[in-house]
C-alpha cells in the first residue's frame, strides 16, 4: 500500500483501511489508488477578490521520488465535477507535480491541488 498522505490538512477522518479501497495496476507500471477520504483543508482569501484558494497536499512519507511519483489521473481538471455544495462553488481546479528538496532527505513526489471558491449568494 502506498505511504501517501495529506500534509495539507487542517482535520482530517481517519483514512480507510487498506482492504476498504482499490488499486488499479496497468502494463505500464501505473497504479491508481482510490481511497474515498473526507478532510479540511486551510483557505485563503484571494486579495482583492470575493474568492478563496485552497491547496490539498499529498506525498509519500516514506518512498522517495525515484521511488513513487505522484500525479493526477487527468492532465486537465473541469471545475464543474467538483460543484455540488450549496455554500461555494469551485471556479477552477488545478494540480501540479513538485519533488521536494529538503536538505538531508530523500527527495519526495508530492502532488498539489489548487481549487479557487466562491461562496454562493442565496437569493432570497
Amino acid at each position: 500500500m502506498p505511504d501517501i498522505f495529506l500534509i495539507s490538512g487542517v482535520k482530517a477522518d481517519e483514512m480507510p483501511l487498506p482492504l476498504t479501497t482499490e488499486a488499479s495496476i496497468f502494463s505500464d507500471g501505473t497504479v491508481r489508488y482510490v481511497v474515498p477520504w473526507t478532510f479540511t483543508v486551510p483557505c485563503r482569501k484571494r486579495s482583492e477578490s470575493d474568492s478563496w484558494e485552497c491547496q490539498v497536499v499529498f506525498q509519500s512519507w516514506n518512498k522517495p521520488a525515484d521511488e513513487i511519483a505522484l500525479s493526477p489521473i487527468e492532465e486537465f481538471l473541469d471545475a464543474e465535477e467538483y460543484n455540488g455544495d450549496l455554500q461555494w462553488s469551485v471556479q477552477s481546479v488545478s494540480a501540479d507535480r513538485l519533488i521536494t528538496n529538503v536538505r538531508n532527505e530523500a527527495d519526495k513526489s508530492r502532488l498539489i491541488f489548487t481549487l479557487v471558491l466562491t461562496k454562493n449568494v442565496s437569493e432570497a
